[in-house]
């Protein structure tokens, strides 16, 4: 759960065009493939939108 600092600073990043990922630090040293995985389908999903 976000605390309301993350949220007023996902808020501004995202007013500035930033997608914001969040993931628990287990994640990130055990699984960095999923956090890959994660990141290219943000990223293709962003490209197809914008063209």
């Amino acid at each position: 759960m976000l605390n309301k600092i993350d949220e007023n600073r996902n808020c501004y990043l995202s007013s500035l065009g930033f997608a914001v990922l969040r993931f628990e630090t287990r994640f990130v040293f055990r699984y960095p493939e999923y956090l890959k995985s994660e990141i290219r389908k943000v990223l293709n999903k962003r490209n197809e939108s914008t063209g």
